[in-house]
């Protein structure tokens, strides 16, 4: 039996800087902590799905992501919350400078080929799922994958992306 899931986006949803992925830089976003408390009284698994355009600038790597995610699944545990179920990310990018990532892909959002990849390995219903991020490309790839709910959140880029979207200041 398919379970539903919770997809969230990583800057701007569970970090709050944007800069880098490193334990010692990523500032967690405090609200993330006790949303995910909440979530673990559900029967709902929560997953990362997220670009990671740095690596293929150089500019962290891998293990530098992997590191920022335990760290998180780390103060998660704890606080007796449970833990991200899974993280799935884009490497690539195609003004990146490694070689081995710098290239287009079809797995960069807004494509839901991370989407699908999770809901593969974990048996996860899509369309009864959620995606919560901050930016346009988030919305559409959630939406592309066959999500139930896309939901933008003003942290991170989505008071500016609403902001465009409506033509007005958004308070």
């Amino acid at each position: 039996m398919k379970k539903r899931a919770l997809f969230l986006d990583w800057n701007g949803v569970v970090v709050g800087n944007g800069k880098c992925n490193h334990p010692s830089v990523d500032v967690f976003i405090t609200e993330i902590f006790e949303a995910l408390s909440l979530l673990g009284r559900t029967v709902l698994s929560v997953f990362v799905i997220s670009n990671k355009a740095g690596i293929a600038k150089g500019l962290y790597t891998e293990t530098d992501v992997w590191n920022s995610f335990h760290e998180l699944n780390r103060q998660l545990r704890f606080q007796g919350i449970p833990a991200i179920a899974g993280f799935y990310y884009c490497p690539h990018h195609r003004e990146g400078t490694v070689a081995q990532y710098s290239r287009e892909c079809d797995c960069r959002k807004p494509s839901p080929r991370l989407f699908f990849r999770a809901a593969e390995e974990h048996q996860i219903d899509l369309a009864n799922s959620w995606f919560i991020g901050d930016q346009r490309k988030d919305i559409d790839a959630g939406a592309a994958a066959g999500v139930k709910k896309t939901i933008l959140v003003r942290t991170g880029r989505g008071k500016q992306f609403e902001q465009e979207a409506h033509g007005m200041d958004v308070p």
